[in-house]
């Protein structure tokens, strides 16, 4: 009698409840954990190694962009004022935040270091950027190519002067390492060659060169024609006019044209077509100095003969 009446009891009861409302409510007391813990163990099986690659990821964008960006005098860099100011304050945030990161994951590199130094330049502390530089980028010895670059860079356009020596060796790598290099410091970088008398280098360095950036295939004619190497000579100076004859096949003809045209006709010894642009040159602009030097040192050496 008495487990009938519970029986019966327990029936009621379970008849008078709303069980789906109940089944749903209980779902999602039960989901919300779940979720919870599901995000706890994701965030745990990130590694720190995981972190350190992504805002490394990052710090390298941010070195490209820099390196991109990087002017032939580095005085002048970017993020000044205006625009290029907000800019700057942008990426100084979003790389400070990366750097906080991978310095609090105990990780720090050269590419952190490059991008450290490039933050203190921005606040004028130029003494410990090189400082930085330095640890990366040893005055006798191979680092991080655009830390050498950057400091070749500071040497000749800041400080304007330095020991050949230790700027040769930033050039060296930086070249070595194929780093984009303006053609101010490429040219340096030749110049310094040939003073030590590696001639040999300095030419294959602007050949090379010259294939990234064709107008330096101009001094590479000059250097090509000093150490008398007749075949890199006549092939830089073919590329040399063909880059005069597309920059001015819509253009009027300016004493640039005039200028260089003599130049590279004097360089390989073609003495009539020398002496016809310096007077084609002199005609279409009488009142230019430099034509009428050239033209007085041909005809003065038109006497001599």
């Amino acid at each position: 009698m008495f487990f009938e009446d519970l029986l019966s009891c327990i029936t009621r009861w379970a008849k008078s409840r709303n069980w789906r409302a109940l089944l749903t409510a209980g779902a999602l007391l039960w989901t919300l954990p779940l979720l919870v813990c599901c995000f706890v163990l994701w965030g745990w099986s990130i590694s720190p190694q995981v972190i350190y690659e992504r805002n490394m990821n990052l710090v390298d964008r941010l070195i490209a962009e820099t390196l991109d960006n990087q002017p032939d005098d580095p005085v002048n860099s970017p993020g000044d004022d205006g625009a290029d100011a907000a800019a700057d304050k942008h990426d100084t945030q979003e790389s400070s935040l990366a750097l906080r990161r991978i310095l609090q994951l105990g990780k720090d590199n050269e590419r952190v270091s490059h991008i450290v130094a490039m933050q203190l330049v921005r606040q004028g502390r130029w003494g410990d950027a090189v400082a930085k530089l330095r640890k990366i980028a040893p005055e006798r010895g191979s680092g991080f190519p655009p830390a050498h670059l950057w400091l070749a860079e500071y040497q000749v356009s800041v400080l304007k002067k330095f020991n050949v020596q230790v700027l040769l060796n930033d050039l060296d790598v930086a070249n070595g390492s194929l780093t984009t290099m303006p053609g101010k410091m490429v040219l340096v970088h030749a110049q310094l060659l040939v003073g030590v008398g590696r001639e040999s280098d300095a030419l294959s360095m602007l050949e090379l060169r010259a294939k990234q950036s064709p107008k330096l295939n101009l001094d590479l004619a000059k250097l090509a024609a000093k150490l008398d190497r007749p075949q890199e000579l006549r092939a830089a100076v073919a590329v040399c006019e063909e880059l005069l004859s597309q920059e001015y096949a819509d253009n009027d003809r300016d004493e640039r044209f005039y200028l260089e045209s003599a130049e590279l006709a004097g360089l390989v010894g073609e003495t009539e077509t020398l002496k016809r642009f310096i007077n084609a040159g002199v005609e279409a602009f009488p009142d230019s100095a430099d034509l009428r030097r050239l033209q007085s040192n041909m005809l003065a050496k038109k006497a001599i003969e």
